[in-house]
């Protein structure tokens, strides 16, 4: 879809309303989400991240190869009042017990 041509004008129109806010996290965009069945039995949500250019650790400030190129994410999934939800992006490791 390109969303400057004049048959997007409602496209346009709503995008110039959207406010995002960013999370507090090293990423800027995520991406290619997939759903699955983890080890525990619960949903898990698996996803591409894509960080800022800037490293993920304070005692590093060069960039390590690892880090130029999109990271996967792997986050619990939630369900609550009819939604689920994904808490936020984690960069550290994560220990989840079952």
């Amino acid at each position: 879809m390109n969303i400057n041509s004049s048959e997007n004008k409602y496209c346009k129109a709503i995008i110039r309303w959207i406010k995002l806010q960013d999370t507090e996290d090293p990423y800027c965009e995520t991406g290619h989400n997939a759903l699955f069945i983890g080890p525990d039995g619960n949903i898990w949500s698996s996803c591409h991240y894509k960080g800022y250019g800037k490293s993920l650790y304070p005692y590093c400030p060069e960039l390590q190869d690892w880090e130029k190129t999109p990271q996967i994410g792997i986050e619990p999934v939630y369900y609550k009042n009819g939604r689920f939800y994904i808490l936020k992006p984690t960069w550290t490791e994560q220990v989840i017990e079952y």
